[in-house]
């Protein structure tokens, strides 16, 4: 297969707080951080939740993030493969910055694969693209799964990392927000000691939470109403250019 030439691109400089601070924000303006008690796909307990699904539904701010994170990638890659189904948008958007493949990966029989006629060819330069990494298990599953078909993981890129702790994945990891989000087993749980209500995201009582904190729209401004069609703005109606028009006196805003 002939292969394209690796890219380099200049390496990007760290966020700023000002940078971080904005991304929080648009995180809590469009819904997408929630406060509560949580069960994550990990299995672990949190009282903080990121829903970046609800970053992504602006396609104008999906691509902008997207662009975001390949700036953070210093090798060009040919493929970006993200976990489904949190992943897959922000995958997209990166693999459209990159113009490379974009590819997802689904569990089958409780395993990462590639499925849907998607290949990746030996000696490929991969990206891996999660929206949220908390534990990185389902990023490093990805990773493992490339791999294992000839291809060259450059590194693995997020919106938010909300470990607490470094995450290694064998390769480096690079996001938009570090987030440092606390999150327990089961039984080390303050929020289930407490008699909190554990919610799971997806389920019926997660979307009326969601519902319950999403944000408040502006009320529109009441528009005036438009005039009725054929009548000018004197009231006078409107003649046909057989019946001469309108009186002069009409025409100049007046009683005819």
């Amino acid at each position: 297969m002939k292969r394209k030439p690796a890219l380099v691109r200049k390496a990007a400089r760290p966020k700023s707080c000002a940078e971080k601070t904005s991304i929080e924000r648009l995180l809590v303006g469009c819904g997408a951080l929630l406060e509560g008690h949580f069960l994550l796909s990990s299995g672990l307990h949190s009282g903080r939740y990121l829903q970046c699904a609800l970053l992504m539904t602006d396609p104008g701010r999906a691509t902008r993030i997207g662009q975001d994170l390949a700036a953070l990638q210093g090798l060009h890659p040919d493929v970006v493969i993200s976990p489904a189904i949190g992943g897959i948008v922000v995958g997209q958007e990166v693999a459209r910055a990159f113009k490379a493949r974009a590819l997802f990966a689904e569990r089958e029989n409780e395993v990462m694969t590639l499925r849907r006629g998607f290949r990746i060819e030996p000696g490929e330069r991969v990206v891996v693209v999660e929206d949220v990494v908390t534990t990185g298990a389902s990023t490093k599953e990805v990773i493992t799964m490339a791999k294992s078909r000839g291809a060259h993981v450059l590194g693995a890129l997020a919106v938010a990392v909300r470990s607490m702790q470094d995450i290694d994945l064998g390769v480096p990891l690079r996001c938009l927000l570090r987030l440092p989000i606390a999150a327990y087993q089961a039984q080390d749980c303050p929020l289930c000691r407490a008699g909190a209500p554990l919610v799971k995201p997806g389920s019926r009582d997660f979307r009326r939470l969601q519902i319950q904190r999403a944000p408040t729209p502006r009320p529109e401004r009441p528009r005036p109403p438009l005039p009725a069609l054929g009548v000018p703005s004197a009231g006078v109606p409107l003649r046909s250019k057989r019946e001469g028009g309108l009186p002069k006196r009409a025409k100049k805003g007046l009683p005819a």
